[in-house]
């Protein structure tokens, strides 16, 4: 009989905007280790031979930090998954390609790695026409060369793994369920069972993961589906900052997969605190807020702040309309004076531009400042600041 698959858990460091420094990912692995969390995948986006030069060799330094972070990964009981994201540039009829590939994805293992993946996220969803005959769908591609490179490297180990995200990763790329579109059923025609899929749900950012949303997805799959989570991202909103509590997550389906793993800020104290909460769901800890009061009193967060948190809560989440009054914000007192200046810890400068932006916003509701047009110009975006003065004459 067959034991239980591996269960992923941890990091990915597969975001837009921002990249860590080597340091850096040397603490993320310290914080899953210390969780009894087991993976790092590096996949920034910003790492140009990742991704937009993915047909350059990495530089010998890159090689050295990579091996080594990898070693130390090891030693602590987190390994580190490499990952190549192609797909802007890649030619699926050309051999030259897809040796090209190979031959990057043995670079890796030259540096002792055995698990490595492909990501074709973010990229057009439409076969290139240069392959439009070669292959029925992209989907058909992306099975195909998977098969190649599941070749190319079990030659070179006989142990190694590949983990794969498709262009299609959500059910948001489609009409209806993505287990109906044509990628996903080309792509499951043609690639190897023993890849693991990664996927976000229903959504890109997904409310909830559970049986409902990606049951579907899952059992196609035969449950070798890991979670790539972007519950905390915002990359694709800088303006905003989402640090509530792990919420929407069922416990036991998502233990029935490949594992869970969190895509979140980029910000190294932040990503420390979010872990946490991945932690306690993990663990079972069945009241997410309760789970982040814990948090918060772990990494000394004010009182004052605890205040405010439903404002920097979730994506889903929403503010309560009497939370906007005059007399409302009064009640809070000064967050500038109370929690800005005060608050002394490595949180506190990761979150200031929202903490700051919040303040401000209090402010324009409260302050005599809201009837000074430059005001705004100063506070917002040229767009935003023209939105409020024409949609609220008033605060001019």
């Amino acid at each position: 009989m067959k034991g239980r698959q591996q269960f992923f858990t941890g990091y990915i460091e597969g975001y837009f905007g921002r990249v860590l420094n080597w340091q850096q990912r040397y603490g993320i692995i310290d914080t899953l280790a210390g969780l009894e969390m087991n993976t790092y995948l590096y996949a920034p986006k910003e790492d140009p031979y990742h991704r937009i030069k993915w047909r350059e060799s990495f530089p010998p330094q890159w090689r050295r930090n990579l091996k080594e972070l990898a070693e130390y990964g090891t030693s602590k009981g987190v390994t580190v998954i490499p990952a190549i994201a192609p797909g802007l540039s890649f030619h699926y009829a050309e051999k030259s390609d897809v040796q090209l590939l190979s031959a990057k994805f043995e670079q890796l293992f030259e540096l002792g790695m055995k698990k490595v993946a492909l990501l074709m996220d973010d990229i057009p969803l439409v076969l290139p026409r240069e392959c439009e005959g070669r292959f029925q769908s992209l989907g058909e591609a992306h099975g195909k060369l998977l098969q190649t490179l599941l070749a190319a490297i079990k030659a070179i180990y006989s142990d190694a793994e590949l983990f794969f995200c498709p262009s299609v990763y959500s059910d948001q790329f489609v009409e209806g369920c993505a287990v109906d579109s044509s990628y996903i059923k080309d792509l499951k025609a043609a690639m190897p069972e023993e890849i693991t899929l990664f996927w976000t749900g229903d959504r890109i950012i997904s409310q909830t993961i559970d049986e409902k949303s990606c049951g579907d997805i899952c059992n196609l799959f035969g449950n070798k589906v890991i979670f790539w989570d972007n519950l905390y991202a915002n990359d694709y909103a800088p303006n905003r900052l989402f640090v509530g509590g792990f919420e929407g997550r069922d416990h036991s389906f998502v233990h029935s997969t490949a594992g869970i793993m969190i895509n979140p800020t980029g910000l190294y104290e932040t990503d420390k605190f979010l872990l946490h909460h991945l932690a306690g769901f993990l663990a079972g800890e069945k009241e997410p807020d309760s789970c982040w009061q814990k948090t918060a009193e772990l990494f000394e967060i004010p009182e004052k702040y605890r205040e405010i948190k439903d404002f920097f809560w979730l994506p889903y989440s929403t503010v309560d309309e009497s939370r906007f009054t005059k007399e409302s914000i009064n009640r809070l007192g000064n967050l500038y004076d109370e929690l800005i200046v005060p608050w002394v810890h490595p949180l506190k400068l990761e979150w200031y531009p929202w903490l700051m932006g919040l303040y401000l916003d209090f402010e324009i509701i409260r302050s005599d400042k809201r009837n000074n047009p430059q005001w705004l110009q100063q506070r917002y975006s040229p767009v935003v600041a023209h939105m409020i003065k024409s949609r609220n004459p008033s605060l001019i």
